[in-house]
């Protein structure tokens, strides 16, 4: 009995770039969390690679860590929260599943790449993903997940070895970003986007200064929880992709997936469902909201940073500045009737 690495289906030739040397080192991985037989389908070939694994035992998701910033440490942690969280009634997280020594990764040797790669597996989650259609409903069960998240992390105790970046104004905005955009955009079309940037900044250190880093206001977040890393069924919300984990203030959970529509009409709504779904499970003080937009603001910064790290995609930058940044600065500036 063997571990069979099948096609994806996936338009293009899922195999190239190396997937195939990484599939057949996952294919070897796996025996050592005790499945002896089943089937690798590839899923996805991104930061990480991602397999579905279909065995008599049930589905599981075997993630192949490639981002050159995590360290098997990080991953380690991020696992371990995830086996902490999965213990709490009220939230359903994906489940750890560990290899037989206890651990939860384990290291696979990828031989034609002469590199080693940290191996985790999860149980599959079932639920649906919710499109461009979202409800006030799909806010309000965000909130109730995001408010158990954050209760949990108030009273969980990490081991001193829990590793996880932190997400303050110092790690957001690195020290180059000024010069790399103005290399990519010239430094006309930069200048106005390192002025809101720079701004946007010197509000976050004003918030940070305010709010200080106590449990009740900073902790462990998820960090991305867009839509497209929720998801919808019996049991209500349920995130997944913890991958980008980390410390930060509550309020950048608040951010991923309120930034993507509070421009657009019936964001009041959405809004009010997501703070009343948060508040039926955890505290909400309504002079932590006020920083609501800070927050909005920083999540289009983080987008952009993203851009400068890559390939440069010019639009994407100018996108980010005009739809989100600039809304949420001038929402820093006035009295928003929302913000309750």
């Amino acid at each position: 009995m063997t571990i069979e690495v099948v096609g994806s289906g996936i338009e293009s030739n899922e195999f190239s770039s190396g997937v195939q040397e990484i599939a057949d080192a996952v294919a070897r991985a796996v025996e050592d969390f005790g499945f002896r037989s089943g089937e690798l389908r590839l899923v996805s070939h991104y930061v990480n690679t991602v397999f579905r694994l279909t065995t008599d035992a049930g589905r599981y998701v075997v993630r192949a860590h490639r981002a050159a910033n995590r360290t098997a440490s990080e991953i380690a942690s991020e696992l371990a929260w995830l086996d902490s969280l999965s213990l709490e009634q009220d939230i359903s997280v994906p489940r750890v599943h560990k290899t037989l020594d206890g651990e939860a990764i384990a290291i696979a040797p990828v031989t034609d790449e002469e590199t080693e790669l940290p191996i985790s597996i999860l149980g599959w989650v079932s639920g649906r993903t919710i499109g461009d259609e979202k409800h006030p409903r799909d806010f309000r069960e965000l909130g109730r997940m995001i408010a158990s998240l954050h209760r949990h992390a108030q009273i969980w105790s990490p081991s001193a070895s829990f590793d996880r970046p932190t997400y303050d104004s110092k790690s957001i905005f690195r020290l180059d970003f000024q010069v790399r955009m103005a290399k990519i955009l010239g430094f006309n079309d930069a200048r106005p986007i390192i002025e809101a940037l720079s701004t946007l900044r010197q509000r976050l250190e004003s918030v940070e200064s305010e709010l200080g880093s106590t449990s009740d206001v900073f902790g462990l977040v998820h960090g991305d929880l867009s839509f497209g890393n929720v998801l919808f069924g019996n049991s209500g919300a349920i995130p997944i992709d913890f991958d980008d984990c980390g410390f930060g203030y509550y309020l950048h959970d608040f951010s991923v997936p309120l930034a993507g529509g509070w421009v657009k009409p019936g964001f009041d709504e959405r809004y009010q469902a997501f703070v009343t779904g948060y508040r039926q499970r955890h505290e909400l003080p309504r002079d932590l909201l006020q920083h609501v937009p800070v927050f909005l603001g920083l999540r289009s910064a983080q987008l952009i940073m993203d851009y400068l790290g890559q390939v440069p995609w010019k639009q994407g930058i100018f996108d980010q500045y005009r739809t989100r940044l600039l809304p949420a600065l001038e929402a820093c500036d006035v009295s928003s009737d929302w913000i309750r």
